[in-house]
């Protein structure tokens, strides 16, 4: 069994940042050209959309 046979769609992207926000406990990351995540402390992760810029 692979991963396509789970649904599951296999990306590669080049770390461009990864910054650590002490004061508010979170992680951000710049991946490729565009896509931005959110990480908190507690595990839980969420994309940034141009849109909330």
């Amino acid at each position: 069994m692979t991963d396509d046979d789970l649904g599951f769609i296999r990306h590669e992207f080049s770390l461009a940042l990864f910054r650590y926000n002490p004061q508010k406990g979170y992680v951000y990351i710049l991946a490729g050209d565009d896509l931005e995540v959110i990480v908190t402390s507690s595990g839980e992760w969420r994309f940034i959309y141009e849109s909330e810029i």
